[in-house]
């Protein structure tokens, strides 16, 4: 955040964070859901993925 852009570029970039977060968490469960595994596989990405999101998330609507 130490270059911060234009208002809108800043809002573009974290509607663009959103939906990767959101495609992520789509693709992890249908992965989950689609192949018969022996190995179920580990959430914990998924879940620093979130809460990553989360911590930069209130930097990122300061400034807009």
């Amino acid at each position: 955040m130490a270059e911060g852009g234009s208002r809108t570029e800043v809002k573009f970039l974290r509607k663009e964070q959103a939906t990767q977060l959101e495609e992520c968490t789509r693709a992890h469960n249908l992965y989950r859901q689609s192949i018969d595994l022996d190995h179920v596989p580990s959430e914990d990405w998924i879940t620093q993925l979130e809460n990553v999101t989360a911590t930069y998330y209130p930097f990122i609507d300061v400034s807009r």
